[in-house]
This record gives C-alpha cells, structure tokens and sequence, in this order.
C-alpha cells in the first residue's frame, strides 16, 4: 500500500476514539450534575415543607389568638357595662325656670355646658344582657363585604332592609326597626 493511503482511515480512527471519549466525559459530567441537582432538590422540598409546617402551626396559633382576642374584648365591653358609676360620676342637670327673660346672665356658664352627661347604666336594661358579636354576625351577618377607617353605610340587602331612619325626641338616628319602635315606646316624637 501507499504511504499516503494509510493516513486517512488513521485520522477517522482518532477521532472516532476521541468522540467516544468526550461522549464518556460528558455523560459523566451530566449523571454527577443530575446527582447534585437532585440532592439539592430533594433538601429544598424538605426545607418547603418545613416551612410549610411551621405556616400552618403559626396559622393555628394566630386563629387561637384572635379567638381570644375577641374573647377578652367582649369580657371588656361586659365588665364595662356591668361596672358600677360611682356617684362623682353622674351629673344631674336641673333646668332653670321659663320666664321669658335671658336667664343665661343669671346662670354664667349655662352656655358652656357642652359636656356629656354619663348615665347611671345600672338604672337601665336590667335583666338584658348585651348580645356578643358572634350572635349578631350569625343573626345579621356582616354589614358590608369590606371594612376601612372611613365611616360608611350598609350594604348587605338583608341588613340594610331592617334600617329605618327617625326622629326620637331631639336627635335623628338609624336604627333597625325594631330597637327604633322600642325607643320610641320609651320617648314618643
């Protein structure tokens, strides 16, 4: 054979050999990367799911705490209207005479009264004790669908068709009816 014939067929050898080596090498490469990936998949799904886990219990616990809260508020609320007034709270208020005459020059400070008087609450609604919020939400339901720190009216159809607006003595309130037909009972227009 000739010296030049041999060349060829020698250099497809080579790099048939070389070929089989970088497919080896780089088969190798990807099992050890997919090994890897996996390990580091497998910890950061159990990583999750501990994080998961402690979602939920924080979950519970933040239920726990709201039920409480709310719990406690309403223990508030009744040991507020339960408390006795002590007698330096009440304020009685006599009113003076009709004559016809401006009697504020003989009473100074009669035009600076603008203070509240506070009731003496034991007098009142004995026996009746204040509903929780959790039985007007069930009785009622909620007013509106969303709450803000601004003042706004009903929404909720049932709700709203149980509101009246009247005028009980000197003020204009919104009440349902039937707490407006009873404080009526009590202070005829």
């Amino acid at each position: 054979m000739r010296e030049g014939m041999l060349v060829g067929p020698i250099i497809v050898a080579i790099g048939l050999v070389m070929a089989a080596i970088a497919f080896a090498v780089v088969g190798a490469v990807l099992k050890t990367a997919d090994a890897t990936s996996e390990i580091r998949l497998s910890r950061n799904e159990a990583r999750i799911a501990e994080l998961d886990s402690e979602v939920q219990s924080l979950r519970s616990e933040l239920s726990d705490a709201q039920t409480e809260l709310a719990r406690l508020a309403e223990e508030q609320a009744m040991a507020v209207s339960r408390a006795p007034v002590a007698d330096s709270q009440l304020m009685v208020v006599t009113a003076p005479e009709i004559t016809g005459e401006d009697e504020a020059d003989d009473h100074p400070g009669i035009e600076q009264m603008t203070e509240v008087g506070t009731l003496d609450k034991s007098a009142f609604n004995k026996g009746i004790t204040q509903p929780r919020n959790r039985v007007m939400l069930e009785l009622l339901g909620h007013p509106r669908s969303s709450y803000s720190t601004d003042c706004q009216s009903v929404t909720q159809p049932k709700l709203k068709s149980l509101l009246e607006t009247r005028q009980v003595g000197p003020l204009r309130v919104t009440m349902i009816k039937p707490a407006l037909d009873r404080w009526n009972a009590f202070w005829p227009s």
